[in-house]
């Protein structure tokens, strides 16, 4: 499993969209950013002797790739609860990557929203 970031720009209401310029904190501006969480793990392919994977295999396979989906929904909204303001996060879309090579999985885009202030000195 793995999460990187793919992009941080500032945002506007209503939050996602983004903001063409950026407010100052005092007046409520705040960032988004975009993580990409994913999941890549084995999963049954042809065997040696050319034999595709059986349907059992295909099955259980599915079964475990929509498990890892649901588990990345549930970290994504548990992880950064509401505020005041609403969800602090946004659960996008879940792609599926792969079968290839006796590997697969599935990636979803993650937005954030946060406030960036500077401490006063």
């Amino acid at each position: 499993m793995w999460v990187r970031l793919q992009r941080i720009y500032p945002t506007t209401s209503p939050w996602p969209q983004e903001a063409t310029t950026p407010l100052p904190c005092s007046a409520g501006g705040a960032w988004a950013a975009e993580l990409v969480m994913g999941v890549y793990r084995c999963v049954a392919a042809v065997d040696d002797n050319g034999d595709p994977a059986t349907c059992e295999q295909v099955f259980n396979d599915a079964e475990k790739l929509l498990s890892d989906a649901a588990a990345m929904r549930q970290a994504a909204l548990c992880c950064f609860p509401a505020t005041e303001e609403g969800p602090d996060v946004l659960a996008g879309e879940y792609r599926p990557i792969g079968p290839n090579g006796g590997c697969g999985g599935g990636q979803m885009l993650v937005t954030v929203r946060f406030t960036e202030c500077c401490p006063t000195p």
